[in-house]
């Protein structure tokens, strides 16, 4: 039951934080029709703030995942964000250098990337973007 209760508490958090700010990061640099620099600014180091958040839990936890010693949804669940999150970092310049202040992260999201399910869901992606002039 802990378990169970870990996962959800982790996923929540993921589902809460990622959505209010990765959308108000897409919104914000690429859609509104002012662009705002303190805005993307103040966006941009939340996004870098939630992968530090994770590189620690990552760290806590030991086993490369965020709840157990197996991707769980508390995993899954965030892959699509940081796809994300890492596209709109480097539109703005940046993402220099996040691989190397988050190694846990940037093995976690590779271990992730390396599953099937993963795999197809990122060429879905990255067909939406060209069909949308996003890449």
């Amino acid at each position: 039951m802990a378990r169970r209760h870990g996962s959800h508490a982790v996923r929540e958090f993921h589902v809460r934080t990622a959505r209010e700010t990765y959308t108000d990061f897409v919104h914000t640099p690429l859609v509104h029709p002012e662009r705002i620099p303190s805005a993307t600014s103040r966006y941009a180091d939340e996004i870098l703030r939630v992968m530090g958040v994770i590189e620690l839990g990552l760290e806590r936890n030991g086993t490369g995942w965020l709840v157990g010693n197996k991707s769980t949804y508390a995993d899954l669940s965030f892959r699509t964000w940081a796809a994300v999150g890492e596209g709109l970092l480097r539109e703005i310049g940046r993402f220099e250098g996040v691989k190397v202040k988050y190694p846990r992260y940037t093995k976690w999201l590779g271990a992730m990337d390396e599953m099937q399910g993963v795999k197809r869901i990122q060429e879905k992606m990255a067909t939406g973007r060209k069909e949308h002039g996003l890449d």
